[in-house]
């Protein structure tokens, strides 16, 4: 059996866009990867830790003895398992990776959970719940859903093929989606504010388990919600929350071009608060470059550009955000 592989940086702290950088390769695909097992590790839901182990210890007794030092050293609390294959997937290879993932589950150390169990070969990937059947079917294009999808990959760790693809996260939709976003906005009746952050806060909910698609009204209706300091606001405080990491990046395609600072601001928090810097910065940079002046996107680009920490973020500004709008000392954009 092969010993792991593990990158240089054991622990890797994704504060700042130079880590992140250096992170990236492990997080979000492993060139020249074939029947390799790779364990994206992380403490408090971000990650700290990248393993690559030969695929036949899935499963094995022997796996999670191997990699205890490092695992202890990251403190990791957490892991997900990529499996990536080089030969063709059919539904008998993935019951019997199903069975592996399982017996990997069941062998865990108590204080590791398992988060996501995933196949993936030639851009596609399945996705193991290992409370159910195996997966069956022919999968899920890595790129086929830059709005969901990719988002919730780059939150948990589906493998995407680069950083270009990464950042296509944020490309606005087709110009008819534009326009008839920017007719529905014109069409909404006069709304009041605590109407504008029920919308907020009903379309995070929705979201709350799982990536789901948003349909042109409300895409519309939120956004012009977001315009709503309050609704904001709220929607930055409750950024730490893991769906709204794909709630806001999956509605900033869906933004006009005058809508798109508070949506795009709003997801680079969230996003940020999951350890992701790179795309914190483009959407901060899609913000400003509609409105240089914004005060939210330019407060958090130099938060970025400090290397403050998700965990310094909640506490030096979207802890006091919360005390100030429960206060009514609300700032303006």
């Amino acid at each position: 059996m092969n010993t792991p592989e593990v990158p240089a940086s054991v622990q890797v702290s994704l504060s700042g866009p130079a880590q992140l950088l250096q992170a990236v390769p492990y997080l979000l695909g492993h060139a020249g990867l074939g029947d390799d097992l790779v364990l994206i590790c992380t403490r408090e839901h971000r990650h700290t830790l990248a393993l690559r182990m030969d695929l036949s210890l899935l499963g094995h007794p022997a796996l999670w003895e191997r990699i205890s030092v490092p695992l202890s050293a990251a403190g990791a609390d957490a892991v997900h398992l990529i499996a990536y294959l080089s030969g063709q997937v059919d539904e008998n290879v993935l019951a019997g990776l199903h069975t592996a993932f399982t017996l990997a589950a069941v062998t865990c150390p108590p204080h590791l959970g398992i988060l996501r169990a995933i196949t993936t070969a030639g851009g596609t990937w399945w996705d193991h719940d290992l409370s159910a059947a195996a997966p069956r079917g022919p999968g899920n294009a890595v790129g086929e859903d830059a709005a969901t999808a990719l988002s919730l990959g780059v939150a948990l760790g589906v493998p995407a093929r680069d950083r270009d693809q990464v950042l296509s996260t944020l490309d606005p939709h087709p110009g008819e989606v534009l326009a008839a976003v920017s007719t529905t906005i014109g069409a909404l009746p006069q709304r009041t504010s605590a109407q504008r952050r029920q919308m907020v806060a009903t379309a995070l909910a929705r979201r709350s388990g799982r990536p789901v698609d948003f349909e042109i009204a409300e895409a519309a209706a939120v956004l012009d919600a977001l315009t709503d300091v309050l609704a904001r606001d709220e929607a930055l405080i409750a950024a730490h929350h893991e769906h709204a990491a794909w709630t806001w990046l999956a509605l900033v395609p869906f933004a006009p071009p005058a809508w798109v600072p508070p949506v795009a601001t709003v997801a680079a928090v969230a996003v940020h608060q999951r350890g992701n810097s790179l795309l914190a910065g483009a959407a901060l940079e899609r913000a400003l470059a509609v409105d240089s002046r914004y005060r939210l996107a330019r407060l958090f680009r130099r938060v970025l550009d400090h290397g403050i920490t998700p965990t310094e973020v909640r506490r030096q500004i979207l802890e006091p955000a919360c005390r100030d709008l429960n206060t009514g000392e609300v700032d303006q954009p």
